[in-house]
């Protein structure tokens, strides 16, 4: 018969896999919109390529190769994060709390990078819209 701290301590091992379910969730999520920019990376890319050669479409390839390297690293690392936090819900069904712990917060600073990565590409994203706009405007 399970007494009532065995009870608490399933019910709270069960709360922190859903929570680290839910983040998962977030995780395909975030790793779903990268896969979306670089498929818009990759539009752009084979837009330009069909225009005359232009010194604002040089200065936009030279942008767009920039942000498909940032997307690929926005990626890694996400997935790189997507791997640690279910090697971190493994961890934990398997009751290695302190290796469960370890693990998902280094998969909360991997993912830090890849949001910064994301951060970083929105700033040229903008740029080079401007740079689209300001030839659009002569």
């Amino acid at each position: 018969i399970a007494s009532n701290d065995d009870a608490l301590t399933i019910e709270a091992t069960i709360g922190q896999a859903v929570d680290t379910m839910n983040s998962h969730g977030l995780h395909y999520i975030i790793l779903l919109a990268y896969t979306n920019r670089f498929l818009a990376i990759d539009q752009l890319i084979r837009m330009l390529s069909r225009q005359e050669k232009k010194t604002d479409v040089l200065n936009q390839i030279s942008n767009l190769k920039k942000r498909l390297k940032l997307t690929k690293w926005m990626q890694f690392f996400g997935v790189a994060s997507l791997l640690l936090c279910t090697l971190s819900m493994a961890a934990l069904l398997l009751e290695f709390d302190e290796f469960c712990k370890k693990i998902f917060e280094i998969s909360l600073i991997v993912m830090c990078a890849s949001l910064l990565l994301s951060l970083w590409k929105v700033m040229m994203s903008t740029k080079a819209l401007n740079m689209e706009l300001r030839y659009r405007q002569k």
